[in-house]
């Protein structure tokens, strides 16, 4: 069983706003933050407050923009010799971030090389990895509507997936994996890893 990803992270810069390190940053009610270009380990936190906290270490240009009361974008850049660590397929693995959000919000996730782990997260939920894996823990005793692929790999789940309604998880990787993880095991039935290329969550067997 995969286990979420932590470190102790220090970020190196901010957007425009000129915010200091790990300042909290508030968000309405449901609202999107956005992360782009991130590479390394991504660890996503809910909490209860109505803010949103960042902190990242080593060689990226991080950089966070309040764009509205209901939108955070964070964005990161990498040096020139990252670059081409990344054109020989070396992973940029010294790279780590941790974000606290509020749990009602909505994430958007779109992550190079390593692996993005998300929990107490409410809200929707749309991550694309393109090497690496996505490790999601959800509360248990909730509607899903999940759709999760990978062309290369694996995918474990307790949820099952395509689901009319309910809450939005939108999961792809290129190469890797996913693994969701429900809080509550006794309300959910575990999904068996698909042996296709192309592979995809299919609803559980009775």
């Amino acid at each position: 069983m995969k286990t979420l990803p932590s470190g102790a992270i220090t970020i190196l810069a901010l957007a425009a706003g000129c915010l200091p390190a790990a300042d909290l940053v508030p968000i309405a009610p449901g609202g999107t933050v956005r992360i782009v270009g991130s590479h390394g380990d991504l660890n996503i936190q809910g909490w209860d407050r109505p803010e949103v906290e960042l902190v990242g270490i080593h060689t990226a240009d991080v950089k966070m923009e309040r764009r509205s009361n209901t939108e955070i974008e964070i964005t990161t850049s990498l040096p020139p010799r990252s670059w081409k660590r990344l054109g020989r397929r070396k992973w940029p693995s010294n790279f780590e971030y941790q974000i606290h959000v509020p749990r009602d919000s909505r994430v958007l996730v779109q992550h190079g090389t390593g692996t993005v782990a998300i929990a107490n997260v409410r809200g929707e939920v749309q991550a694309h990895v393109h090497m690496g894996d996505i490790v999601l823990l959800v509360p248990g005793n909730e509607p899903y509507a999940v759709d999760a692929k990978v062309k290369m790999g694996s995918i474990d789940s307790d949820l099952g997936s395509g689901a009319a309604s309910g809450r939005r998880l939108i999961l792809r990787v290129g190469i890797g994996g996913i693994t969701i993880k429900s809080a509550n095991p006794k309300a959910t039935r575990a999904l068996p890893a698909p042996l296709s290329r192309a592979g995809s969550a299919s609803a559980p067997r009775s």
